[in-house]
């Protein structure tokens, strides 16, 4: 309940405005195609899509993703075995407003589907731990959809499995036949997942007649040993940078401290525990423990690995950094642990994390807020500009060159911008750039007209023409023009 009532606050903003990100400016409020979905391998969410009638509703999407996020922190206060009411109550809302949620929930239109797949993650590591084969065959079955539906969300599972067993290693006495034919079952659990999801997907891109999309260089993923030293350094890089950089959003001073404040309680919090518990004596246990520990900035960042054909990296691809804080919330709180003083400490820093997510989703808002009703003002008197042109007919085929970038076309004075940024970058996009589907649709849906705008390898070969490049930018009155009996408008470079 705690999950529900905290996520509803923090994102009711995006709920009650539907405001659009570029992606969901596409599809508006009906997605007719699932064209680009199955070519990113991503064969579920056609099925997803359908259950909702294929429309992007508020009142649906709100639902389902409050009731998903809910079951999720109901399953991860389960798994991590939190007996405290207060270590419940921080799990929920940290699941509620952890920034991963907020990166997902500005793709509107998608935004549930892609809490379907974070909601299977966690469901597929909690069937497995029953330690039954039909438990498994379930667990296999869910990471296969979580596939299907958003790739890296595969590792969240991936990073719960280990968040689990290194709290065994820490907290109890190990048996290691036991552990490593647990570690075995997980290990097969989460190949024939991927295997299943291969064939399905290849079956469905031949149905479909269809290729991989070459977006993060999904079409091309290749490994080599060479490759390796990269690629974990990357992943120790790209982990400190979450907590101590500026990877995905900003961290101001006093998260930063944060931060370093609870991993202080961590480090002294396992300190104490191999003394108390003597684990330093039990060689296999502190070995294992020590190895563990060393690669887990790798098992966190894993999707790296996912996603070697690029070097951009999302914040909505991480949802499993969510489980550093629980994993800390777990051990503190654990009975064998009795320093009060850092119980305090963690429960503090936690909160005080808490809403500093919350303030970040709703600045997030406020930034897309801010920028749609930019760019919808910007679309309204380019449409003006269009039909009192001399050269304008409802025939005549329209070009819209360029983008709508701040340098250009500013949301609001510096300072505010700049505060209001959230997750988003400062260049945040409501219509792509040259772009013709995104103009189209906003003219239509958000600008109340219905122009004959080219196609995109019309837009493309206008581009390229000599007396576009020379033309000034929008709002100068030489801005539009025509050129080869298409009226251009020229935004940008």
């Amino acid at each position: 309940m705690v999950t529900i009532v905290v996520a509803f606050t923090a994102h009711l903003w995006l709920f009650t405005n539907q405001i659009p990100n570029a992606d969901t400016v596409v599809y508006t409020a009906y997605q007719a195609s699932y064209t680009w979905e199955l070519s990113l391998g991503r064969w579920f969410i056609p099925v997803l899509g359908a259950f909702k009638a294929n429309m992007v509703l508020s009142s649906v999407i709100m639902v389902i993703t409050l009731f998903l996020l809910g079951l999720t922190a109901v399953l991860l206060v389960e798994l991590f075995e939190l007996k405290k009411r207060s270590s419940q109550l921080l799990t929920g809302a940290m699941t509620a407003v952890f920034p991963t949620v907020c990166a997902v929930m500005v793709y509107y239109y998608c935004a549930d589907i892609y809490i379907v797949a974070q909601f299977l993650a966690v469901l597929a590591v909690y069937l497995s731990r029953f330690h039954k084969w039909q438990h498994d065959l379930l667990a296999i079955g869910a990471l296969t959809i979580c596939l299907g539906t958003y790739q890296s969300y595969y590792c969240m599972a991936i990073a719960l499995y280990f968040c689990l067993i290194l709290k065994e290693l820490i907290l109890i006495k190990i048996d290691y036949k036991v552990l490593f034919r647990h570690m075995a079952r997980y290990l097969l659990i989460g190949v024939s997942s991927m295997a299943l999801y291969f064939i399905i997907r290849e079956i469905s891109l031949q149905v479909y007649q269809l290729s991989l999309a070459s977006y993060m260089g999904m079409n091309d993923l290749h490994f080599s040993l060479s490759m390796l030293p990269d690629l974990l350094y990357n992943c120790y890089y790209q982990f400190a940078r979450f907590f101590f950089g500026t990877t995905f959003f900003y961290n101001p001073l006093s998260r930063k401290i944060t931060y370093a404040i609870l991993w202080g309680c961590l480090a002294v919090s396992i300190t104490t525990l191999v003394r108390t518990r003597k684990l330093y004596k039990q060689k296999g246990t502190f070995c294992l423990m020590v190895i563990f520990l060393s690669i887990l900035p790798v098992i966190f960042m894993i999707t790296i690995f996912m996603v070697m054909g690029t070097d951009t990296l999302k914040l909505r691809m991480f949802p499993q950094l969510l489980l550093v804080f629980i994993f800390i919330i777990a051990i503190v709180e654990h009975k064998t642990y009795h320093n009060r003083l850092i119980k305090d400490i963690v429960f503090v820093a936690s909160m005080f994390l808490v809403y500093q997510y919350f303030i970040v989703t709703t600045q997030t808002y406020l930034n897309l807020q801010l920028n749609f009703n930019k760019a919808q003002a910007i679309t309204i008197r380019v449409i003006d500009r269009l039909e009192t042109h001399p050269d304008y007919q409802p025939t005549r085929k329209i070009a819209i060159v360029g983008g709508l970038r701040n340098s250009t076309y500013p949301v609001a004075n510096h300072d505010v911008s700049a505060a209001v940024v959230g997750i988003n970058s400062s260049e945040l996009e409501i219509l792509y750039d040259n772009n013709a589907n995104s103009w189209r649709n906003m003219i239509k849906q958000y600008g109340g007209a219905n122009m004959n705008i080219v196609t995109q390898p019309e837009l493309n070969q206008i581009m390229l023409k000599e007396e576009v490049k020379a033309m000034p930018t929008f709002p100068d009155r030489e801005a539009v023009q025509l050129v080869d009996e298409v009226l251009v408008v020229k935004l940008g470079t």
